[in-house]
């Protein structure tokens, strides 16, 4: 219907671009697989460090290998070596090829499996490698996790429902969420919240320019999430990669 319409049509889910293909007016409201891959790579890339050596390891959803395999191509591409690419599921223990002489400068986890994280840090304690770690935020429990677990680690976490929970902003949507309906607002209601004010103020400030008005900057002000960025692009490109500091997270890339 959208598309025989000329209407845009946003998908709130889906993380694949081949729903993009041929449809100008479908947008992701979530950064897609290989912005994710991308931009998490570009990341650890700034990081300061001169080890071109990357071990990656994944869970087993085609979400997880998806995202693993768009990361490798990342890292080949730009000439980092791939000490060891596997699943999550092995007894990285032991078939783990990394090691402290054999060192990557960085490792990445991509897992829907909540209990990955802490596997993975507990192989690079044993194996004596000290490296940065980028990781899913679904790979680890962040309900259940304490902040100390990450003390004197070195974890960025990509969060796309990343939510600064210290923002007047979001004190006040949750202060009032709760007085209309008795119960602490989900991330699908913030979600959602920013959604509808996102494309409303669009839709009442361009009307039928509404790509001119995407193209036009970065959305990041007075919104519960991180925003929106469509520039140029048909899936958000906004993707927060968050650290611990001072207890708490925080974004760590600037978004």
């Amino acid at each position: 219907y959208a598309e025989s319409n000329n209407v845009l049509y946003s998908h709130p889910t889906t993380l694949a671009t081949d729903i993009l293909t041929n449809h100008p007016n479908t947008l992701l409201l979530q950064p897609s697989f290989d912005r994710q891959a991308q931009q998490g790579f570009d990341f650890m890339r700034s990081q300061p460090s001169t080890n071109r050596k990357v071990a990656i390891y994944y869970g087993s959803s085609r979400r997880d290998s998806t995202l693993a395999i768009a990361y490798r191509s990342k890292a080949t591409n730009a000439g980092f070596q791939v000490l060891d690419f596997r699943k999550t599921r092995e007894k990285l223990d032991s078939t783990a090829t990394i090691s402290e002489i054999n060192k990557p400068g960085h490792v990445a986890l991509f897992s829907s499996v909540e209990s990955d994280g802490t596997k993975i840090l507990n192989m690079l304690t044993k194996k004596r490698v000290n490296a940065p770690l980028l990781a899913s935020s679904l790979a680890f429990n962040m309900q259940n996790i304490t902040p100390s677990f990450f003390s004197g680690r070195e974890v960025y976490l990509i969060d796309t429902d990343f939510i600064d929970t210290a923002k007047p902003l979001v004190k006040e949507f949750q202060t009032g969420y709760f007085a209309k309906r008795n119960t602490i607002p989900s991330i699908y209601a913030m979600q959602g919240y920013d959604a509808l004010l996102f494309f409303g103020r669009l839709l009442h400030k361009y009307r039928n320019q509404f790509r001119s008005g995407l193209d036009t900057r970065i959305y990041a002000d007075d919104y519960l999430l991180t925003g929106f960025n469509y520039k140029n692009s048909n899936d958000n490109q906004v993707v927060p990669i968050v650290k611990m500091d001072d207890m708490r997270w925080v974004l760590a890339n600037g978004q």
